[in-house]
Protein backbone atom coordinates (compact mmCIF):
# COMPACT_ATOMS: atom_id res chain seq x y z
CA UNK A 1 0.00 0.00 0.00
CA UNK A 2 1.39 3.72 -1.10
CA UNK A 3 1.40 6.44 1.26
CA UNK A 4 -0.25 9.45 0.19
CA UNK A 5 1.38 12.64 1.23
CA UNK A 6 -0.81 16.39 2.00
CA UNK A 7 1.17 19.34 0.66
CA UNK A 8 0.21 22.79 1.05
CA UNK A 9 2.04 26.04 -0.68
CA UNK A 10 2.70 23.25 -3.49
CA UNK A 11 3.28 26.33 -6.12
CA UNK A 12 6.81 27.33 -4.90
CA UNK A 13 9.08 27.52 -2.12
CA UNK A 14 9.27 24.57 0.89
CA UNK A 15 5.88 23.09 -0.56
CA UNK A 16 7.27 22.44 -3.97
CA UNK A 17 10.69 21.21 -3.07
CA UNK A 18 8.94 19.09 -0.72
CA UNK A 19 6.48 17.69 -3.45
CA UNK A 20 9.61 16.84 -5.46
CA UNK A 21 11.17 14.76 -2.91
CA UNK A 22 8.09 13.22 -1.65
CA UNK A 23 7.52 12.46 -5.46
CA UNK A 24 10.83 11.08 -5.79
CA UNK A 25 10.54 9.19 -3.08
CA UNK A 26 7.11 7.43 -4.72
CA UNK A 27 4.21 9.04 -2.47
CA UNK A 28 0.89 9.67 -4.06
CA UNK A 29 0.72 13.77 -3.67
CA UNK A 30 -2.38 15.46 -2.60
CA UNK A 31 -1.39 19.07 -3.27
CA UNK A 32 -2.81 22.51 -3.08
CA UNK A 33 -1.46 25.24 -4.73
CA UNK A 34 -2.72 28.87 -5.44
CA UNK A 35 -0.87 29.06 -8.42
CA UNK A 36 -1.91 26.04 -10.79
CA UNK A 37 0.36 27.04 -13.60
CA UNK A 38 3.32 26.88 -11.62
CA UNK A 39 2.97 23.54 -10.29
CA UNK A 40 2.20 22.22 -13.92
CA UNK A 41 5.86 23.34 -14.85
CA UNK A 42 7.09 21.60 -12.06
CA UNK A 43 5.59 18.54 -12.57
CA UNK A 44 6.86 18.05 -16.37
CA UNK A 45 9.63 15.81 -15.21
CA UNK A 46 7.56 13.08 -12.95
CA UNK A 47 6.85 10.01 -14.38
CA UNK A 48 3.06 9.00 -14.25
CA UNK A 49 1.79 5.94 -13.97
Amino acid sequence: MSQTVLITGASGGLGLEFAKIFSREGYNLLIVARREGMWFRADRGRKHP
